[in-house]
C-alpha cells in the first residue's frame, strides 16, 4: 500500500492514503508512529480511508499502517500494509 505522511512542527499531521484497498466492514487501517523508540498508535483510519489527521509529540523516527479489526487495537496484531522509517 502507499500513503503520504504531513506532520508539521508542532507535532499535528495528516496521513492521506486515497489509494490503499477497501478492507471488510470487521477490519481498519490504523496508523502507528515510532516516537521515542516507543511504537505508539496514532490513530483508527477506517476501513476506506481518504485524509486522517494526527497527533504526536516526541522524535519521530518512523510511521507504519496495519490492518487491524474494525476499533483498533493497543498493540499490532495485523498485517503491515506501508512502512516509512526517516534512517532506512
Amino acid at each position: 500500500g502507499e500513503a503520504r505522511i504531513v506532520v508539521g512542527r508542532d507535532g499535528v499531521g495528516y496521513v492521506y492514503t486515497d489509494n490503499l484497498p477497501v478492507l471488510a466492514a470487521d477490519r481498519t487501517y490504523q496508523l502507528w508512529a515510532i516516537v521515542d523508540d516507543r511504537v505508539i498508535s496514532a490513530g483508527v483510519l477506517g476501513n476506506d480511508p481518504d485524509n486522517s489527521p494526527f497527533q504526536v509529540v516526541g522524535d519521530i523516527a518512523g510511521f507504519a499502517i496495519t490492518d487491524e479489526v474494525a476499533g483498533g487495537v493497543p498493540v499490532s496484531e495485523g498485517d503491515t500494509v506501508a512502512v516509512w522509517l526517516r534512517n532506512a
